[in-house]
């Protein structure tokens, strides 16, 4: 029997199902990739940074990986090593660049299993490729 709205609202009267979200993260370990910019968002801790590469080959070839960090990079923060990473630059202190110029360089990541959770996996770090 449909519910009647209540308040203008329409609420729902059905039987739902939990399904697998089909997201596995890809496991730990090296992936040659490129960067595709830096989104701003915001999670539960507040505003973030969400860093986004794409595989470039082997088995994962083709899969985003992102990061989230702080919006303030420091020499003593995920962000601040992120940053100076991107341009390939040493942490420290009033290090500059803006991250669109380096969307489509290439990168090595790092990927590790996540300390609270060790079946989801995180980026530890990544440096440039020269090539």
């Amino acid at each position: 029997m449909p519910l009647e709205p209540i308040n203008d609202r329409e609420y729902v009267n059905e039987v739902l199902t939990v399904v697998e979200s089909g997201y596995t993260p890809i496991p730990a370990g090296m992936y040659k990739t490129k960067f595709d910019g830096l989104e701003k968002t915001t999670t539960s801790n507040g505003p973030a940074y969400r860093w986004w590469f794409t595989v470039e080959d082997g088995e994962y070839a083709g899969r985003s990986v992102n990061e989230y960090s702080d919006r303030i990079p420091s020499t003593l923060n995920k962000c601040g090593r992120f940053f100076v990473a991107l341009a390939k630059k040493p942490l420290e202190k009033d290090v500059q660049h803006n991250p669109n110029d380096y969307i489509g360089k290439r990168y090595m990541i790092i990927v590790e299993p996540r300390p609270k959770n060790p079946k989801d996996t995180m980026i530890a770090s990544f440096t440039m490729l020269d090539n």
